[in-house]
């Protein structure tokens, strides 16, 4: 009896690890070549982070929106740099730049905001459209440490804003995909 209790206690054991094993908080973005940012919370899976390039609407020229496509990786092409932490990320858009913050806006700017980035799966080996990281939140930082404030997904076409954190809120769920 002992020894089944014992055998039982470890399969429990060995079953509850193995989700929290695959598990990876901290992914690698800085190794991907490029990658485009997608609200998880939109059902379509297509709506991605843009800078727009001229004034449409409430978004202005420079403006980060959420930007609905059929492309995965159209123009919504950006590159991670790891900050003074490995789960510290700027983001620029590719070959162009920089993200920054105004207020609670999203905005291209000459000085980059420093986002920390908390994934719950990463695939280190995705390439070409592959999904590279899964249910992130991105919290704004003052250089070293979250202040709270993190990335939310409101709607396509609006521009990208920073809300309250908040545990298990959709909205700041965000894939990442490899370009």
């Amino acid at each position: 009896m002992l020894v089944s209790f014992a055998l039982l206690a470890t399969l429990a054991t060995a079953a509850s690890a193995a989700p929290a094993s695959k598990r990876q908080n901290t992914c690698a973005l800085q190794n991907l070549g490029g990658l485009s940012v997608t609200a998880s919370a939109d059902s379509s899976g297509k709506t991605r982070w843009d800078v727009f390039t001229i004034s449409s609407g409430l978004i202005q020229q420079g403006d980060l929106a959420w930007f609905t496509d059929g492309q995965p990786n159209g123009n919504e092409v950006f590159t991670a740099a790891v900050g003074s932490q490995p789960n510290l990320f700027t983001f620029h858009r590719r070959n162009a730049q920089a993200i920054g913050v105004s207020g609670s806006k999203l905005l291209a700017s000459d000085t980059p905001a420093v986002f920390k980035v908390s994934c719950g799966s990463c695939d280190d080996f995705a390439s070409g459209n592959q999904l590279a990281a899964n249910e992130c939140t991105f919290e704004l930082t003052d250089g070293s440490n979250g202040i709270g404030e993190c990335i939310t997904f409101e709607a396509s076409g609006s521009v990208v804003q920073l809300q309250d954190c908040e545990a298990g809120n959709a909205g700041q769920q965000m894939g990442i995909f490899s370009a």
